[in-house]
């Protein structure tokens, strides 16, 4: 049993490799937005549909909320009209809207800079 549930991280980890994996499912994806996902496993699209009908939030109960919401996959937080998932800005501790803003909720230009 524990082989065939390795085959299918495997499985599921290649296919959702370039959106941040688990990711997707820890985000804040519209339908909307799923349907413009790259992903070729068909099942695997479909389910993360249903889970964007059970999960997605299209609004938040504050600015404290909505900053420490999961900036990647999240339909709320676009950048150039899209949901995004930038690898290497996860991988370097980039997770969370407030890891781009001050204490006064105004987005850091400087973290953009080299």
């Amino acid at each position: 049993m524990s082989a065939n549930l390795n085959v299918s991280v495997l499985i599921f980890d290649f296919h959702l490799s370039t959106l941040g994996g688990k990711l997707v499912f820890v985000g804040n994806l519209s339908k909307k937005d799923v349907t413009k996902l790259h992903v070729k496993d068909n099942f695997l699209h479909e389910l993360i549909e249903i889970w964007a009908d059970f999960n997605y939030r299209d609004s938040f109960d504050s600015q404290r909320d909505f900053s420490g919401s999961l900036i990647w996959n999240n339909s709320l937080a676009r950048i150039a009209g899209e949901a995004v998932f930038y690898k290497n800005w996860a991988k370097s501790g980039v997770k969370n809207i407030k890891d781009l803003m001050n204490d006064e909720y105004e987005v850091l230009f400087s973290c953009f800079l080299p």
